[in-house]
């Protein structure tokens, strides 16, 4: 349902001729509006204005946009070639007591990814990402971020992340959001240049 309103805001880079038809979607769509088999019901309102018009929610977009502009000159990114403003997708997720996120990773033409954290109990859960070099040791390691309230993580989108069960009895929420370029999703994978990170430190 997210997907098919954030397809409604954008109509530029999913031009459907029926109403909000992602499964048509033009030339560029990507995995916030992929294929499903979903099909679109009229009894059902495929708007948002309470997040879409909200202040807040507007405010939270601008900071995405220029934290992704530092993440990316971090990462090795010239700021020169950057766009002034990105296109973002940000959903909502909902973690009840119980509930968790299986491993995924998304390689779609996205310059990157990134969890804000605006209500989580301390201790609630664990924000964990997997060795993408395979389970061989001295791979096989899983990073563990014991997330709390007000965080905002980002990371390359290529990254295998998953949240172990929320073990509170407050619902865990999380604005989850994915950073394009201008018009879509349109890098390719040797456009990450996260993957050259080199970091050295000196033991004794």
């Amino acid at each position: 349902w997210q997907k098919r309103v954030y397809a409604g805001q954008n109509r530029d880079i999913y031009p459907a001729e029926a109403p909000l038809d992602i499964l048509e979607s033009g030339p560029k769509p990507d995995f916030l509006a992929s294929i499903t088999d979903a099909p679109v019901l009229k009894e059902i309102n495929y708007t948002w204005p309470e997040l879409y018009e909200n202040s807040m929610f507007r405010k939270l977009r601008f900071h995405i946009n220029a934290l992704s502009k530092l993440y990316l000159k971090r990462t090795g990114h010239d700021p020169r070639n950057l766009p002034k403003a990105f296109r973002s997708f940000v959903w909502v997720e909902v973690f009840r007591k119980g509930d968790s996120l299986r491993p995924s990773a998304h390689t779609d033409g996205g310059y990157l990814m990134g969890r804000y954290w605006p209500q989580l109990k301390k201790n609630a859960l664990k924000f964990n990402f997997e060795d993408p070099r395979g389970i061989n040791p001295p791979f096989g390691k899983t990073h563990s971020h014991l997330a709390e309230e007000g965080d905002l993580t980002m990371f390359p989108t290529w990254a295998s992340h998953f949240i172990t069960p929320n073990m509170k009895s407050q619902p865990a929420v999380c604005y989850t959001f994915a950073v394009y370029p201008e018009d879509g999703n349109t890098l390719d994978f040797e456009d990450d240049l996260s993957g050259n990170l080199i970091i050295s430190e000196t033991m004794k």
